[in-house]
């Protein structure tokens, strides 16, 4: 939501946009040490180890960072050496949680990531078998928000889109669970129809009078990731053409003034320009994508953006 996801978005935009490649690392690495610097004063535990708010989110940052090529050595080292403390942390036996963003299952997926990208393939293996272990219990895994209670949300940190987007990312479990594909495909059909006029999506299915919500929590800019990978999965343009309703609704609004975080802020809206360049190939979007990065470090944007609740996160 804050630095961190700065982190992401630059290196995401690295050797894609046209100014010079170093830039974007050294303003990646900048941001990771202000970052360094903010933790090294507070005190790391379980609880605060998550991926929306919490030092799992910090530490895919540093990944993001240890796997771009043409990282220096010093970058490179302080990276790991954040991830390798925050994740320390973070896979301390503690209280599980089983929501995907806010508990234990995107701390283990953080970890296996991780640790298969710097060579050590046993930890990687280990994170893995927990996650599957945590996951297996269906029943556990709510969809909640922030008050505990289970509202029918639409958005991807809420609601129903980032579970049929993983659930689209493992075809061979889909595969051996008779009926899932069928239904999944039928989910995501009903979400075509909850597509608004103006190309977003509502917070809540059913709800219309409502479109002033243009975030990666709630609206387009979250949908559109999944209805990206039901395009990949399906082969459906109906997906494709929804995508392309959503980018043009996020190209309309999507400068937002509650900063330049992921999950409500300008680099969450940006990303989804990265996603529809590499999905489409069509260099309008990669222009956009520019446009919001920069945008993003205007000196007057900074001013006058709102400070996130967690701003190193």
């Amino acid at each position: 939501m804050g630095e961190a996801t700065r982190i992401i978005t630059t290196t995401m935009n690295h050797g894609a946009l046209p100014r010079r490649p170093e830039e974007n690392l050294e303003q990646a690495f900048n941001l990771l040490q202000n970052v360094d610097h903010y933790y090294r004063d507070e005190k790391l535990d379980h609880e605060k180890a998550d991926l929306y708010t919490g030092t799992a989110g910090v530490a895919y940052a540093c990944h993001r960072l240890i796997t771009i090529k043409g990282v220096t050595q010093k970058m490179q080292q302080t990276a790991v050496d954040v991830t390798d403390r925050f994740l320390g942390f973070a896979l301390r036996p503690g209280a599980k949680t089983q929501g995907f963003l806010t508990g234990d299952p995107c701390v283990l997926v953080v970890s296996a990531l991780y640790y298969k990208d710097i060579g050590d393939s046993k930890k990687a293996k280990e994170c893995i078998h927990e996650y599957v272990k945590m996951c297996a219990d269906v029943d556990r895994m709510k969809v909640k928000d922030s008050t505990g209670g289970v509202p029918p949300k639409i958005g991807a940190a809420h609601g129903i889109a980032a579970i049929l987007q993983i659930l689209l990312c493992f075809p061979g479990a889909l595969s051996v669970v008779q009926g899932a594909e069928h239904d999944i495909r039928k989910g995501i059909d009903y979400f075509l129809s909850q597509q608004l006029p103006n190309g977003n999506f509502p917070a809540k299915f059913g709800e219309t009078d409502r479109e002033d919500l243009v975030h990666w929590c709630h609206g387009a800019p979250g949908v559109i990731n999944m209805l990206a990978k039901a395009y990949l999965y399906f082969n459906d343009k109906r997906h494709l053409e929804a995508c392309g309703r959503c980018a043009d609704f996020i190209w309309q609004k999507g400068l937002l003034r509650k900063g330049s975080g992921l999950c409500h802020g300008i680099s969450g809206n940006g990303y989804a320009f990265l996603l529809m360049y590499r999905l489409t190939g069509n260099e309008e979007f990669l222009y956009r994508a520019k446009c919001s990065a920069d945008f993003q470090f205007q000196p007057s944007v900074l001013e006058t953006s709102r400070t996130p609740d967690h701003p190193y996160s």
